[in-house]
C-alpha cells in the first residue's frame, strides 16, 4: 500500500502504460488483488487505468462482485461506525478500510491506518 495516496499495488500497476503492465495487472488479479479497493480519492484501479487493455481486463473481472466486497462497500457507504465495534487492528477493519473507508477518514487517521496496514502487510512476508 502506497502511504501517500492509499494506492494498492493494483492501482499503481494500472497507472503504468508499459509493455509489462497488463501482465502485472493480470498477475495481481490472479493472486487475489481486489479490483474494487479504493484509494484516498475514492478511485478504484479501473478509475486510474491508463490503457484500454487494462480497463477491459478489469471490467471483465468485475462481475459478479464478491459478496464480502459488496457488504464492505455497503457498510462504508451507509456510514455504519464499524471502527468502534471491534479493535482497530483487526483484519475486518483493514478490509473495510480498503473498500472505501480510507476515503472517508480524515487525513491524520488515514495516514495512521495506512501505516498500520503497511506494517501488517510487511509482517506477513
Amino acid at each position: 500500500m502506497e502511504l501517500t495516496n492509499g494506492n494498492t499495488a493494483l492501482h499503481i500497476s494500472c497507472q503504468n502504460d508499459t509493455n509489462d503492465s497488463l501482465a502485472v495487472v493480470q498477475l495481481l488479479i490472479n493472486s487475489g488483488a481486489h479490483i474494487d479497493s479504493m484509494n484516498m480519492y475514492k478511485q478504484t484501479p479501473f478509475d486510474v487505468a491508463q490503457t484500454h487493455e487494462i480497463r477491459t481486463l478489469l471490467k471483465s473481472k468485475q462481475s459478479p462482485s464478491r459478496l464480502k466486497c459488496l457488504c464492505a462497500r455497503l457498510i462504508v457507504d451507509k456510514q455504519i461506525p464499524y471502527e468502534f465495534l471491534w479493535p482497530k487492528e483487526t483484519d475486518l477493519n483493514n478490509y473495510l478500510f480498503l473498500h472505501g473507508g480510507l476515503a472517508k477518514q480524515s487525513t491524520v487517521k488515514s495516514r495512521y491506518h495506512l501505516n498500520l496496514l503497511y506494517n501488517i502487510e510487511n509482517h506477513d512476508e
